[in-house]
């Protein structure tokens, strides 16, 4: 049992790997970028990154026999009436939003669909990058569809700033941390919360320049879930490397 949590575990981790590899937001204008680079480059890349939480089990009912010889037809007819646990994986995708690679990826994929839409998008991407850093969180699960994304999208929906105050912060490597400012939460239009921490400190200098060794997002939340008596802490941590976040010579954040 416990190389099988492990084999899936090691699974996901393959499937997750960033592929980025090739860098091509770098090699090409974003006009050229296509629909999957656009959806690498906001899922899967130094400015989109993943925290995958293992601490979740729920009952599963009618398992299968265990017997990998029979086609998927003929496992589903062997299940048998026993109960146990499974593993459920929880991801959550924190994507800052104003870096200009994100900004462009998301033109790009508007003119896919919208040529016409050229004007407008030139002018979102033309607007300043704004005095505050916004990272987005995005969640789904294996398997699909579990209770408990259900339970983390009441959170976000009811959650407020004091829910992440001292808790939700940048930290820099050279020891500077940025605390939470501002929580939006998720609305029609854009359904995802955000997370908002200021740019610049109070003489008007950066927090962050792209000289750093790395540049952590730490986001502890106390999410009830139903599947648990006591809301117990998600502590998620994600780790930028501002080395691999510059774009047309600029560190992009």
């Amino acid at each position: 049992m416990r190389f099988r949590k492990v084999s899936a575990l090691l699974m996901c981790i393959l499937v997750l790997e960033p592929a980025w590899s090739a860098d091509f937001w770098l090699k090409k204008p974003y006009t050229s970028w296509s629909e999957q680079e656009c959806k690498d480059l906001l899922m899967k890349s130094p400015w989109s990154l993943t925290y995958t939480d293992t601490s979740i089990y729920e009952p599963a009912t009618n398992m299968g026999s265990g017997n990998t010889t029979l086609t998927p037809g003929q496992q589903r007819g062997s299940l048998e009436p026993q109960t146990g646990e499974r593993e459920v994986f929880l991801y959550f995708q924190f994507t800052l939003m104003r870096a200009k690679p994100i900004w462009m990826a998301r033109g790009q994929m508007m003119l896919l669909k919208a040529p016409e839409a050229k004007s407008q998008v030139e002018q979102m991407l033309n607007q300043p990058v704004g005095k505050e850093i916004v990272v987005q969180i995005s969640y789904s699960s294996q398997p699909p569809g579990v209770s408990q994304i259900h339970d983390i999208q009441n959170f976000f929906r009811r959650a407020s700033l004091a829910d992440f105050q001292g808790m939700t912060a940048l930290a820099s490597s050279d020891n500077k941390t940025v605390p939470i400012s501002a929580y939006v939460q998720p609305t029609e239009r854009n359904p995802f919360p955000l997370l908002v921490f200021p740019r610049f400190d109070q003489s008007g200098q950066p927090y962050f320049t792209g000289k750093e060794k790395s540049i952590t997002l730490r986001c502890e939340c106390k999410i009830p879930l139903a599947s648990k008596e006591i809301a117990e802490p998600f502590r998620m941590t994600v780790k930028m490397e501002p080395k691999k976040m510059i774009f047309d010579n600029e560190f992009c954040m």
